[in-house]
């Protein structure tokens, strides 16, 4: 993905801090944490590389590494809570999108079980976060 100057260098800030002990790397050691909890990290690179590690907290197996559309998209939404900066990256609603009936158009799901901790929910499965899906061709 394409980063503004900006960005990038705000990016490459923090990947210098983590390497230096002041945050959280990829498991590969080329991006930061944007956006983590249990089960999940969301990485950016300096370069740009935007992708979700999840991994099963009992386990003990490699996180599985994810870099799909719908990743992106979840790092973008997710990261932005840290990094306010990647909201401007987030793909803007299409003229012929209809509102994600999954989450009614709030890209949230589940929002009632996470209101009193302070929680926005689970990010929902049809429409990435989005709130809108665009219209099949």
């Amino acid at each position: 993905m394409q980063l503004s100057p900006e960005l990038e260098k705000e990016i490459e800030a923090r990947f210098q801090r983590a390497k230096a002990g002041l945050g959280s790397l990829s498991t590969d050691r080329t991006a930061v944490l944007v956006d983590g909890s249990i089960g999940y990290g969301c990485y950016i690179s300096p370069d740009g590389d935007l992708f979700l590690e999840t991994y099963d907290v009992g386990s003990g197996e490699p996180p599985e590494v994810d870099r799909s559309y719908r990743a992106q998209i979840a790092v973008l939404i997710l990261g932005s809570r840290n990094l306010p900066q990647l909201v401007d990256l987030i793909p803007q609603r299409p003229v012929d999108a209809t509102d994600c009936s999954g989450c009614n158009d709030t890209g949230w799901t589940h929002r009632e079980i996470y209101r009193h901790i302070g929680g926005e929910g689970i990010l929902c499965e049809e429409c990435f976060g989005l709130g809108w899906v665009q219209r099949s061709a």
